[in-house]
């Protein structure tokens, strides 16, 4: 990213409001110029498919089975209530809590001390409309959707950091909680270093801006390297880099759409056909 493009006092938003899809098609569209020929495809977008995909989904889930569940999360015990057929689809932990092998087919209520009622409701949200609307930091719902066992939900705010990616650079404190939710090897600590292999933050211009926003920044990055850690030696060993390069090609980035596949959990999963005949069978529904 360009200093210039980068407006450090912008407030946060929604992030499904602010960051924009990096599939095939929409960069297609993105980068045409008046004059250029335009392969026009409609329903193409990778987010429309994966959100037709969802309602779809949903809709026959709520035809099979209109149980509600209710949530009691966090130590004060905040209460969502929510479908429960659909949570059980998207997430293998609520699948195993709701139907598990020794369970009833009816259950009312489960509590989640653990957890923080906002995070769970961006959850609930996601899986009844398939959108995210949360202004928690995605390193955080990327963590929630692996402790909830949900690869659609994990991978869906994967695709907003790369909408992130292209919005504004990656701060110290991002790289600094995606590493401290993710264990080595994961798909989120491979693009957190990625992204900082080709598109240093301390890249050329930066370090001399007179910019106090942006001064004020690149000395958070100053001391996450002097502190060290896992995410330094990722840098320096294991990609034998810096923090300074930026790749000319933009094809080398992470978010670019022929990469991102890299980055993304495998969501293979039973179909929803399979998925109400299963429970039909066993008497859940």
């Amino acid at each position: 990213m360009d200093l210039e493009m980068w407006n450090p006092q912008k407030e946060k938003i929604a992030y499904t409001r602010e960051y924009m899809c990096q599939c095939w098609d929409c960069k297609d569209r993105e980068d045409y110029e008046e004059g250029d020929l335009l392969e026009l495809r409609p329903g193409s977008c990778a987010k429309s498919n994966r959100l037709d995909l969802h309602t779809i989904q949903v809709c026959k889930i709520d035809m099979a089975s209109s149980a509600l569940v209710t949530l009691i999360i966090g130590p004060h015990g905040a209460k969502i209530v929510a479908p429960r057929a659909v949570l059980a689809f998207y997430s293998r932990f609520f699948d195993a809590a709701f139907y598990g092998n020794f369970k009833e087919s009816k259950v009312d209520f489960l509590e989640l001390p653990e957890d923080d009622d906002e995070s769970i409701n961006t959850f609930v949200a996601w899986a009844k409309t398939g959108q995210i609307y949360s202004t928690l930091e995605l390193e955080g719902l990327w963590a929630l959707g692996t402790r909830l066992q949900s690869d659609l939900f994990t991978n869906e705010v994967m695709y907003y950091m790369f909408g992130r990616a292209v919005a504004k650079p990656l701060s110290a404190n991002n790289a600094q909680l995606a590493y401290s939710l993710s264990l080595p090897g994961s798909k989120l600590r491979a693009y957190i270093r990625r992204l900082i292999v080709t598109e240093g933050p301390l890249q050329k211009g930066w370090l001399g801006t007179r910019n106090d926003k942006v001064r004020a920044w690149c000395e958070e990055w100053g001391r996450l390297i002097r502190e060290g850690g896992d995410l330094v030696y990722d840098i320096v060993v294991e990609e034998e880099a810096s923090f300074y390069q930026l790749a000319d090609d933009i094809s080398d980035r992470p978010y670019y759409y022929e990469n991102q596949d890299d980055y993304l959990q495998d969501d293979s999963q039973v179909s929803v056909e399979g998925f109400i005949e299963a429970k039909c069978k066993e008497g859940k529904f």
